[in-house]
């Protein structure tokens, strides 16, 4: 595990999780089921996040930095929706939704900490 990856990950979920039980209680989605979401992004990060940090380095080294977040992020966010829509109970159009809207709010507070 490389510097600042632990971290990086234990924000991500502090960011991620808590905004999908948020999104899916004001949008009703899922009710009764707040474990089974929270299991989702736990899971869902828990499959990208090693994998971000893992190619980071290696994959497409000559991009601009925004560039690479840019395109790895839409990598992440089809993945997680994947795992939210199965694991989370969301289906595959709320995964959707919910990965974006969620990896959009934890890439841009990873943005400003920098």
């Amino acid at each position: 595990m490389r510097d600042g990856q632990l971290e990086a990950y234990l924000l991500t979920l502090a960011i991620e999780v808590p905004f999908l039980l948020a999104l899916a209680w004001a949008l009703r989605w899922v009710p009764g089921r707040r474990v089974r979401l929270a299991a989702g992004g736990v899971v869902a990060s828990g499959i990208t996040h090693p994998i971000l940090w893992g190619i980071w380095d290696h994959v497409l080294v000559d991009l601009r930095y925004l560039d690479k977040v840019a395109l790895l992020e839409t990598g992440v966010v089809l993945v997680e929706a994947a795992v939210l829509a199965w694991v989370g109970g969301l289906g595959w159009r709320r995964g959707l939704l919910a990965s974006l809207l969620a990896n959009a709010v934890s890439t841009a507070v990873g943005l400003l900490m920098q």
